[in-house]
């Protein structure tokens, strides 16, 4: 049977916040179809103890991109430069991976996705880009999402480097980006301009999160689909506490 992949959704508001949508990008369905996985969406609730039961129904978990992450839950206060928070949202996909964690289950993040992978285990963010000095690159393109933009840098050893190489072309559309690196993760990639695009749990099997958006990427190219093709198949030979 092909594995059921755990798809962690989104939530926007419209309408001056009256009128709330679930969702999750097509992008992401599409890659995880293409890497012979089983899309499930999980709502954003409130019930814990639901997530958790979906939890135990899937193989793998894939943690996706979307709004910032509220600093409260890296002990900051929010500057001028914060963008949208739904702090439900955020807590919802923290207790989601570190749930995941605890099952030894593979896990992939995308954008926001690496970045609350790195604040469910203690690590902080720069809540915009413009807090870094070295910084220079362009971090959020115009155009289309499918197109790469800079060059990122990935370390020898990691399990990254395996998959794509050791330097490689990404789209890039985010403002914020990993600071403090949490103790349970490694930095295996970064832009010249030293911004981190990559990280790994360490004495982990499958656990990456990815600052670019490949699933975006493999749309009109095969670079970035052993990403999830390694994702996938990790959920058929690691996954211990799944379903």
């Amino acid at each position: 049977m092909k594995p059921v992949i755990g798809v962690l959704g989104n939530l926007s508001t419209v309408e001056d916040g009256a009128v709330t949508h679930a969702f999750v990008n097509q992008s992401y369905i599409e890659a995880v179809e293409k890497a012979g996985g089983i899309p499930l969406v999980f709502p954003v609730g409130t019930d814990w103890k639901s997530t958790a039961h979906l939890l135990e129904r899937v193989d793998g978990l894939l943690v996706t991109g979307g709004l910032d992450v509220h600093p409260f839950y890296y002990d900051e206060e929010p500057y001028q430069e914060l963008g949208a928070i739904l702090p439900n949202m955020d807590l919802f996909h923290i207790e989601a991976i570190r749930k995941a964690v605890e099952m030894q289950m593979p896990i992939l993040g995308i954008c926001r996705g690496a970045q609350v992978m790195n604040v469910a285990f203690g690590g902080t963010l720069f809540q915009d880009l413009n807090h870094i000095p070295t910084m220079v690159l362009k971090h959020q393109q115009a155009g289309s999402r499918t197109l790469g933009m800079h060059y990122v840098e990935i370390e020898e050893g990691s399990q990254l480097r395996k998959l794509i190489g050791a330097r490689v072309m990404v789209n890039s559309m985010h403002h914020q980006s990993i600071k403090e690196i949490s103790p349970d993760f490694r930095v295996v990639a970064k832009a010249s301009d030293g911004v981190v695009e990559a990280i790994e749990r360490k004495e982990y099997g499958f656990c990456m999160g990815v600052q670019w958006h490949p699933e975006e990427m493999i749309r009109v190219s095969s670079a970035m689909k052993p990403i999830f093709q390694s994702f996938v198949n990790a959920t058929r030979t690691e996954n211990i506490g799944g379903k």
